[in-house]
């Protein structure tokens, strides 16, 4: 199957693991959205990494929710910022734990308001710690009650203090109780 041929025909589920990366890059926008979720799931790593912006832009929210944690992790930064808030905020918990530290910091801010409580909660230390102070003021205040202590802890000066005073609000007294005295100043 040639790249011509690839854009022009329906792709079958014994073509998937079969194209090149080549290949992939010129599905149309039409065959992506017509991929089964079998089709999306069997993906190589290098064939999701081989999906252009505009492709990961034509995928459904139940398409990237298709995707295996692998082939998340292995998305570039810039794929990261093509996908639609719906699709990351449809992103199992297991999924958005997979998300490297560089893919989260490149967040948009309306993206990162996008996820859930419970893929903030999901957060590990390493990943709260590395956002960046546009993300930490775009947090909602039900992402920032999400937050766990050992995130909040993570988080440098610089970081908490462009918190609004409704997300200090917000935050639980075992929250507030796990801040370092450095933090609380």
């Amino acid at each position: 199957v040639t790249g011509v041929q690839t854009c022009a025909l329906p792709i079958s589920s014994v073509q998937v693991p079969a194209l090149t990366t080549a290949q992939v890059a010129t599905i149309t926008s039409g065959q992506i959205q017509a991929l089964t979720l079998r089709q999306v799931a069997d993906l190589t790593t290098r064939q999701a990494q081989a999906l252009t912006t505009g492709q990961l832009r034509a995928l459904t929210t139940v398409q990237v929710r298709a995707l295996e944690t692998e082939d998340l992790r292995a998305l570039t930064t810039a794929q990261m910022q093509a996908l639609h808030t719906a699709s990351l905020a449809a992103l199992t918990t297991q999924q958005f734990a997979a998300v490297t530290t560089a893919q989260l910091v490149v967040l948009t801010t309306e993206q990162v308001v996008a996820l859930t409580p419970t893929q903030i909660s999901a957060l590990t230390t390493a990943q709260a710690g590395a956002l960046v102070t546009g993300q930490v003021a775009a947090l909602t205040t039900a992402q920032v009650v999400a937050l766990e202590t050992a995130d909040l802890q993570a988080l440098t000066t610089a970081q908490l203090v462009v918190l609004s005073s409704s997300q200090i609000a917000a935050l639980s007294l075992n929250q507030v109780a796990a801040l370092t005295s450095l933090q609380a100043q």
